[in-house]
């Protein structure tokens, strides 16, 4: 009988016979199952335990149309690890073996070669500044305080000159909060009902500090996200941390960012960050036209991450009993992540998948904690998050390092050619400079090695620059910068960290060319937020133009009559970059985009200044068809 005629005949029936006969049967197949699975080699469930949810399925499929299993996995084995050699191999049992314990060698010793003392140094120090990733709970408050700071027109009201502005802020901050209870309450009733029953908001503080701390860590972790409501909430922020405020509301608004560092810390797993597979469970997994070199790399991610699970997570230490089908196939289905799922958030997810078992390839079990306080989803949060700032370094960083190239590639500073970068007598009507073709090279080429330091550090100046944005004692001034009234505020913190990363730029480069001088806190930066959200704008200008770069053979090799027209016009698809790439290296570094050589000009800001200059007049550039035909839409991104 199948199960649904089962079901039928219990529910109008209602015989409990038939209730017992169907748990007996069911307990029966159970048993059957684990039967099969335990006769599985235990080599090729090791294997399978390192194929994600759509290449299992891609087993079951041709074991189903007639294959057989040991064939099947041995073939599939071969597509997804990348092994070629079988002809040598004298079983199957060897052969999942030894495949194992190459790719567990491999990952060993490539790290052991990488992972050296300053590389788990950087991994600490960067797990001290990385957000951790907000979880299901904490995106459903996230929803909340969204919505709160969407319907609010907090900076509208409050940046305005008035009498008793502290009572404007106190009942701008109310309202906020009121709306929040509002939303509470509709989004859970009891809980709501508790935070609105006394109109007290004190009583709520603990609420409403993790609401404005999640919205705080999730925007470092998705740039594109919140950029109108970011700065609401950082400005409000800043009015509730005045002595004076605080005494009005009678609680205080913020907490500190909940880093990996520190929610590692707080589990007694601090451990991890010393563990040389951190670094393959972590890394960004780069696109590679080769399936099999990038199922290779896919695989022995998602190896270092079951294994690190399996090693530090309290569930390891307690066991895994289940029986039946749900308990051995768990392992295949439950903790899975397909490669094929798409993060609409823009998480900056690796796309490589995830098995959580409680075995592992690796033998290598010499630091086995015994005072595990963390769970596997709590240590897979932590894993990814680190993940995740990988991925944008590749996202943000690794624009800078192409033009880099390309700069370097196309031009040469001691012979320039027909197509220079000088800008003596050039006709560019911004141009504030008057630079050779030499020391233009050199200019350029400093200007993108700080943005690289820049975008290398940001997490860490993004948490430098909330410290003085909240500093309690560090207070604001109304003033107009020629953009409109905005909130000018000294940002000490931040100003020696760029400090420091000026002078190891110009360490790494030579001489130095142009003005070293640092706007912050001035009608140019007014405060720490405009800083970040200026340079968070670099990999917004250069990504289109690389992939304009990258994508010109494809496009115009691609069509005859394009090919004819880019001939005539540019001279081919080579001349044509080089083209593109000297008007930018010229015009977008010629200290233009300001009416005095103060506001632009060489200076540290004013580099990026030209380069947003030079973004405003692209389509009056004669290659701007090409970049529409390769694919550009803007320098915004997504809102």
């Amino acid at each position: 009988m199948s199960a649904s005629n089962r079901l039928k005949d219990i529910l109008e029936n209602g015989e409990v016979a038939h209730l017992d006969c169907y748990l007996e049967n069911y307990e029966n197949d159970s048993e059957t199952n684990e039967g099969i699975i335990k006769h599985i080699q235990s080599e090729n469930l090791n294997l399978l335990h390192a194929l994600n949810q759509r290449e299992v399925i891609h087993i079951l499929d041709r074991v189903l149309g007639g294959g057989e299993f040991e064939s099947v996995l041995r073939d599939i084995a071969k597509e997804y690890l990348g092994t070629h050699d079988f002809k040598n191999k004298t079983s199957d049992q060897n052969y999942a073996r030894k495949c194992a314990d190459t790719l567990h060698d491999d990952i060993y010793l490539d790290i052991s070669e990488t992972f050296a003392g300053p590389n788990i140094m950087k991994i600490i120090n960067t797990a001290k500044y990385v957000p951790l990733r907000i979880d299901v709970k904490e995106r459903q408050m996230l929803r909340l305080i969204e919505g709160a700071l969407e319907v609010s027109e907090y900076t509208d009201r409050v940046d305005v000159i008035c009498e008793n502005k502290s009572r404007r802020i106190v009942n701008e901050v109310r309202q906020v909060c009121a709306i929040l209870s509002g939303l509470a309450v509709s989004f859970d009733y009891e809980n709501g009902q508790k935070l609105v029953h006394d109109r007290n908001f004190k009583d709520n503080e603990i609420f409403f500090q993790n609401m404005f701390e999640i919205a705080r860590r999730y925007k470092m972790l998705n740039p594109e996200k919140m950029r109108d409501s970011y700065g609401k909430l950082l400005y409000l922020l800043m009015d509730t941390q005045k002595e004076e405020i605080q005494e009005l509301l009678q609680f205080k608004c913020c907490i500190p960012i909940l880093t990996v560092y520190d929610f590692l810390n707080s589990k007694g797993c601090l451990e991890l960050l010393n563990d040389p597979l951190l670094y393959e469970a972590t890394r960004n997994i780069e696109d590679n036209k080769d399936r099999n070199l990038l199922n290779k790399s896919l695989t022995r991610k998602r190896m270092a991450i079951k294994d690190i699970l399996s090693r530090y997570s309290i569930e390891s230490s307690q066991g895994n009993n289940s029986k039946g089908i749900g308990g051995p196939f768990s392992r295949f289905w439950m903790y899975t992540r397909s490669n094929d799922s798409n993060i609409e958030e823009n998480e900056n997810c690796s796309g490589s998948g995830l098995i959580s078992s409680s075995g592992g390839l690796f033998r290598n079990k010499n630091r086995e904690l015994t005072d595990k306080k963390i769970t596997k989803d709590e240590l897979e949060l932590c894993i990814y998050s680190l993940n995740d700032h990988n991925v944008f370094l590749y996202y943000n960083r690794d624009p800078i390092n192409k033009m880099i190239q390309f700069l370097k590639d196309y031009f040469d500073p001691n012979c320039p050619s027909d197509i220079n970068l000088s800008l003596i007598g050039s006709k560019g009507m911004s141009s504030r400079l008057n630079h050779d073709h030499n020391r233009q090279y050199f200019y350029v080429l400093q200007s993108l090695t700080m943005w690289r330091e820049v975008m290398d550090n940001m997490m860490r100046l993004w948490c430098i620059a909330e410290d003085d944005l909240l500093d309690e004692k560090n207070r604001y001034r109304l003033g107009n910068t020629g953009q409109g009234i905005h909130r000018i505020q000294g940002a000490p913190r931040l100003y020696k960290a760029m400090c420091e990363i000026v002078s190891k730029v110009q360490s790494e480069v030579g001489s130095w060319v142009g003005s070293s001088v640092i706007h912050l806190g001035d009608r140019n930066v007014p405060n720490a937020l405009m800083f970040i959200d200026k340079y968070l704008q670099v990999p917004k200008i250069l990504s289109p133009i690389v992939l304009c770069l990258e994508s010109i053979d494809e496009v115009i090799n691609g069509n005859k009559y394009l090919k004819i027209f880019v001939e005539n016009c540019f001279g081919g698809c080579e001349k044509l970059k080089k083209i593109i790439l000297a008007d930018f290296f010229k015009h977008g570094f010629d200290g233009g985009g300001a009416d005095n050589f103060f506001d632009a000009g060489s200076c540290i800001d004013g580099r990026l200044t030209s380069a947003w200059n030079w973004c405003s007049r692209i389509e009056s550039k004669a290659f701007f068809p090409i970049f529409l035909l390769c694919g550009f839409i803007g320098f915004d991104g997504k809102f």
